[in-house]
C-alpha cells in the first residue's frame, strides 16, 4: 500500500475516545462508580474496563461519550490527516518523480 492511499483503510481512531479527564470525578459520583473512577485516574481507562461487564460497562460508556469534547470527530481527524499527507507528498515532488 502506498502512503496516499491510506484514506482507503479503515479509520484508526474511530474506536479512540478522548475525554475530558477533569469532568472525571463530577460524573462518575454514585458509591458503584468508586473503584471505577480510582481505578481510571491511576492505572487509565483500559484498566478500569478490565474489571467491568454488561449493564454496567454499557452505562459507563455512554457516560464517558458524553464527556467527549466538541472539537473530537475521528472520522475528520483521520481524513484531514490523510488529505494533509497527500498535499505534503505533492508538494515535495521534484522533477524526477513526476
Amino acid at each position: 500500500m502506498k502512503l496516499y492511499q491510506l484514506d482507503q483503510i479503515p479509520n484508526p481512531l474511530s474506536d479512540l475516545m478522548v475525554i475530558r479527564r477533569d469532568l472525571l470525578a463530577s460524573t462518575f459520583t454514585s458509591a458503584r462508580d468508586a473503584r471505577f473512577l480510582f481505578k481510571t485516574q491511576q492505572e487509565g481507562l483500559q484498566a478500569a474496563f478490565s474489571g467491568t461487564s454488561g449493564k454496567d460497562r454499557e452505562r459507563r460508556i455512554r457516560m464517558l461519550s458524553a464527556l467527549q469534547p466538541s472539537w473530537w470527530n475521528p472520522n475528520e481527524h483521520w481524513m484531514g490527516f490523510c488529505t494533509m499527507l497527500r498535499a505534503d507528498m505533492v508538494s515535495n515532488l521534484t522533477d524526477e518523480d513526476a
